[in-house]
């Protein structure tokens, strides 16, 4: 009982991200699903604000769309694991092994879905002055599970 309890609970905290994936992206703006790089309209929008010129833009524009093949295929794919890692654990006998080689590839797979989403990030900044970036990066809120003190202390197992 102990073990299946523990699986649900690996698989739920799994399955949060891909909730974020399963309802799409938003338009870019504030908390919410959209996950990655912003969409091509709010690119534009604050790079635009941030007073990067035409040139650079385009050039912002064309690195996305180089991209957006690699990070449609790596989305589909990590939604893909999760679901197969959801059936794994809600299947009436689980195989517990089944389910932990599944949480590896999900885990695989986020840990590549990062990396790209790292590499644009680092190819749109090296087309930027620190001044530009600062305006144009990524909002960073606070860590999930954080609140205004920071993030709730750990209880341990319960």
């Amino acid at each position: 009982m102990r073990t299946r309890a523990l699986l649900v609970f690996i698989a739920i905290s799994l399955f949060l991200p891909a909730a974020a994936f399963a309802k799409g992206p938003r338009d870019g703006r504030g908390p919410g699903p959209h996950l990655g790089p912003p969409s091509p309209e709010m690119l534009v929008e604050r790079a635009t604000e941030a007073g990067i010129d035409e040139a650079t833009i385009e050039q912002l524009l064309a690195i996305m769309e180089a991209n957006k093949d690699v990070m449609e295929t790596l989305q589909k794919e990590l939604m893909a694991a999760h679901d197969e890692l959801r059936a794994l654990v809600e299947a009436d006998a689980p195989d517990r092994d089944a389910i932990l080689q599944q949480v590896e590839a999900v885990g695989a797979m986020e840990t590549d879905l990062r990396k790209q989403h790292l590499s644009i990030e680092l190819e749109v900044r090296s087309l930027l002055t620190p001044e530009q970036w600062a305006q144009l990066r990524p909002p960073m809120g606070p860590m999930r599970g954080e609140g205004p003190d920071g993030p709730p202390p750990c209880e341990g197992p319960r």
